[in-house]
């Protein structure tokens, strides 16, 4: 079963508590992936504290791995991450 983007925005946000959906007039689709690059991107953190995508990559999948979500919602989730990385690299 896939999970669609307005599912795994939602799952997303239940997982970092502290990301709020700031644009309530773009798609779903469109809230998620700036949700999930800046996160890649350790945007929320200070320029001088960042650490590289590869790391937040792997802090990223290891809280998705240890939440109490279906495996459904996880292997979407993570699929989702890898998908953004892949365009983050390449």
């Amino acid at each position: 079963m896939e999970v669609n983007d307005e599912k795994l925005l939602e799952v997303y946000l239940s997982i970092w508590k502290n990301r709020k959906s700031t644009n309530c007039h773009s798609k779903s689709e469109e809230q998620l992936k700036a949700a999930v690059l800046s996160e890649l991107l350790d945007e929320q953190t200070h320029p001088r504290l960042r650490v590289s995508k590869e790391t937040k990559f792997f802090f990223a999948v290891q809280r998705i791995s240890n939440s109490s979500l279906d495996l459904s919602e996880k292997m979407g989730l993570i699929n989702y991450f890898i998908k953004q990385m892949e365009g983050l690299r390449g």
